[in-house]
């Protein structure tokens, strides 16, 4: 959810309030930041144009299409630029970027103006069109300004700027009461002891009773339905500052009814939505639940089908909406609309929740009722909204409020002990001090006994219901970071055995870490989209899924651990080493399973490029050595050959999938499988040798088939005592072989333990390394 600081500034007085403090501060007590950023209306802000005159006007000698144009831009400023627009004329006032000017062009990558020749000719500036400098997508010629307009005017007085600082807040399930700018302005209240301010309801003059019925069949599904009409209403661009304002928080203007309509939601988090009076049908609006398969075609052009339980906003013939959810094609305001009626509704979260998932939409209306609104803050949303379209029209009418609550929601009473609170927190926090944090979350608190509070939560704090929860408002107000770290460690709650499991993770955890690699810790669930049908009867699926994204239950660590590369990769990170340890999940006749993995994950380079040594790309052969490397960790022995078909190429359907493009080499494997074979691994301890090792090398000519694993168990069977280690240091494929061989270069490494060989020794074992390997295999030595 992101947040505009002026906009924010309508509901609290932030004065004093350094703005890094404010965002340390909000983090700390829940509402995490994740970005900061700074808004302009125009990128740029208009910075290096200015008005300019153009006092002569030439045909470019070099050039039919270009003309040499002298422009004035100020008291003895005169530019020399050429132009090729065709409706550049002697006379004319231009929009002029002047040299080191860096423009913003409409959906365009920005450039910089610099001084250059054309044809011969030097021109220090630009004369700019529209899109040039961001004002629009038009380029039929530069721009024209007014004769009156003032020499040498920077264009930033021209055209109105609109400057913000925007930060994005990650909001959790359980904060619906902070999903909106009152909401956050209320922590802060609490935070900096500010006062905050609900907007103000102007004189209220309602002219006419709406002819509008309102008929509420489903009390349970939604407890309070209020609206109004407005006529004289006419459908056109909102205003430019409330423009600036959706905008600058990535919303984008539509008209002025539905800009209102946002706009009071992004304000006090209250969804409201707009019906065309005339295409109400019978003028009355009937709040049900939909007849099963009933059909709804829904703004964004798609035809419904509505289950019973859905909740559906209905006229006389139809539904008009998905409550809380999406509105209809039949019903919505369109640019001849004249009457409007507004609904301000308090819906049932669980109801919308179904109804948004169920029909795979996901709209800033349902983010809000599917986590819970303020069911007492419909009506003063209708007035805002009034009094927000009077502002550019005042000729408007507008009804009484309808407003149908039969059983008013009262606040919540909760207990809270004064000895629990301290007891959790670990230190002693004053009563006074616990109640005036209440107090400033506007929770109203009630002192029974000298252990006992009695404190009553406002109906838009669903998430307090228990003293535990008081016990967290408080502490996260107080602030975690003020709870001092004890001397002595605190006795832990429950006793945890260091199991092999727990060990082993940590000890490959720490290797990995010391090779290069990052941990991730990445959802268990996500999109049935990455399986395909075959494995599609095996997947565990959510019963009530949040999303999409979210609808089963994994069966691999791939895809989680490639969506973290995507991500990266997005942000010029390219030589990325990743790992993890997660569950995955399937089912089989139908039993449910699940299984710890770990998936060890590699792309782009080995090391990162310097003068020294060359870029090698991260290839299968690499992740093996790291495997190894694990397994000697642990004590397992695993043979090269076998860890090297452990590592696979991500496939390329996948990488599609994710949108990535290079290479990705992953291993994924059963890790219970690991543990259990470490269970008997032993980690031999050995003095080293006083003997020194000797090492020979061999080059063999043998066919393709053949591979290095092959000949090196073959020699490894041949001596098992006296050698100790075969690399292959080369691989030849060439003219000089038939096609159907290759070359493969072999290190043997010898010792004895207690003595030192001798040559003659040496030369008999590596004769018979080479009959062994002539007979066995038709190698041909190669010198």
């Amino acid at each position: 959810m992101k947040i505009a600081l002026n906009w924010l500034r309508d509901y609290i007085s932030l004065d004093g309030v350094e703005l890094e403090n404010m965002l340390e501060k909000l983090s700390d007590s829940g509402l995490e930041v994740e970005g900061v950023e700074k808004y302009q209306n125009y990128e740029g802000g208009f910075e290096g144009l200015f008005v300019g005159e153009v006092i002569s006007c030439v045909k470019h000698p070099n050039a039919d299409k270009l003309k040499i144009t002298n422009v004035e831009i100020g008291a003895n400023s005169k530019l020399q630029i050429i132009c090729g627009a065709d409706n550049v004329r002697l006379g004319q006032k231009v929009v002029v970027a002047t040299v080191g000017t860096k423009l913003f062009p409409f959906k365009k990558e920005p450039f910089t103006i610099r001084k250059s020749k054309i044809r011969g000719e030097i021109s220090e500036g630009m004369l700019c069109a529209e899109d040039e400098i961001g004002l629009s997508e038009n380029h039929r010629g530069i721009i024209e300004l007014d004769n009156q307009t003032k020499i040498g005017m920077p264009l930033s007085e021209l055209f109105e700027n609109y400057d913000d600082t925007v930060f994005e807040i990650g909001i959790t399930p359980n904060r619906a009461d902070a999903i909106s700018h009152y909401g956050v302005a209320r922590d802060l209240k609490a935070l900096f002891h500010k006062p905050i301010c609900f907007p103000k309801n102007d004189e209220w003059k309602p002219e006419f009773k709406s002819q509008i019925q309102i008929d509420l069949q489903d009390q349970q599904g939604c407890p309070r339905y209020s609206g109004i009409e407005i006529r004289n209403v006419r459908i056109e661009e909102s205003s430019k500052w409330m423009q600036n304002r959706l905008k600058s928080i990535g919303l984008s203007p539509i008209n002025n009814v539905v800009d209102i309509t946002n706009y009071v939601m992004h304000s006090i988090g209250q969804p409201l939505h707009a019906f065309d009076v005339d295409r109400v049908s019978g003028k009355k609006i009937i709040v049900r639940n939909a007849k099963e398969n009933e059909q709804i075609t829904t703004l964004d052009g798609q035809n419904r089908k509505l289950k019973s339980h859905h909740l559906a906003i209905c006229d006389r013939e139809k539904p008009m909406a998905i409550a809380g959810v999406f509105g209809g094609q039949n019903s919505g305001v369109n640019p001849k609309t004249s009457s409007i009626f507004i609904e301000s509704a308090f819906f049932n979260a669980s109801k919308i929740r179904k109804s948004a998932k169920e029909n795979g939409l996901n709209t800033d209306a349902s983010f809000r009722y599917e986590r819970g609104t303020d069911p007492n803050i419909t009506t003063r949303a209708l007035q805002m909204a009034v009094q927000l379209l009077q502002k550019s029209q005042p000729e408007i009418s507008y009804s009484h409020l309808l407003d149908i609550y039969p059983q008013p929601i009262m606040p919540r009473k909760v207990e809270l002990k004064p000895s629990k609170l301290n007891r959790i927190a670990g230190i002693e926090i004053a009563k006074t001090k616990a109640i005036s944090i209440l107090h400033h979350l506007e929770m109203k608190v009630e002192e029974k006994e000298k252990d006992q509070l009695i404190v009553e939560i406002p109906p838009y704090r669903v998430d307090v219901t228990r003293d535990i929860d008081l016990i967290e408002e408080i502490l996260r107000i107080f602030g975690f970071n003020n709870v001092p770290i004890p001397s002595k460690s605190l006795q832990s709650i429950g006793n945890f055995s260091n199991s092999l499991a727990n060990d082993l993770k940590e000890k490959v955890s720490n290797c990995l870490n010391d090779l290069g690699f990052h941990e991730l810790i990445t959802n268990s669930m996500e999109n049935e989209h990455f399986y395909d049908k075959s494995e599609k009867e095996n997947l565990v699926r959510m019963l009530n899924p949040l999303s999409k994204n979210t609808s089963i239950m994994r069966m691999t660590l791939l895809h989680s651990a490639l969506h973290c590369v995507a991500y990266n990769k997005n942000r010029q990170e390219n030589n990325l080493k990743f790992f993890e340890f997660g569950k995955i999940y399937w089912q089989e006749k139908g039993k449910f399973h699940e299984r710890n993995q770990l998936i060890v994950l590699c792309t782009g380079t080995e090391y990162p490029r310097q003068w020294k040594k060359g870029s090698q790309k991260i290839d299968a052969y690499f992740l093996a050595g790291i495997l190894k490397t694990l397994n000697q960790k642990i004590g397992l022995r695993m043979d090269e050959d076998r860890l090297l078909r452990e590592v696979k190429k991500v496939d390329p359907k996948f990488l599609k999938m994710h949108e990535i493009k290079d290479e990705i080499f992953y291993a994924e494997i059963n890790w219970e499988e690991w543990v259990e074979k470490s269970k008997n691994a032993k980690i031999k301890i050995q003095k080293v040798s006083k003997f020194p090792k000797v090492n020979r090398d061999l080059a063999l000519v043998v066919d393709d088939q053949c591979s290095y694993f092959e000949l090196k168990k073959a020699a490894e069977k041949l001596l098992p005592k006296t050698l100790t280690n075969v690399t292959l240091f080369d691989v030849y494929r060439g003219n000089s072989l038939p096609n159907d061989k290759h070359s493969l270069g072999l290190s043997f490494t010898f010792h004895e333990a207690k003595k030192t060989m001798e040559e003659k020794e040496i030369e008999e074992i590596m004769e018979s390394l080479i009959k062994m390997y002539e007979d066995k295999f038709g190698a041909e030595i190669r010198i």
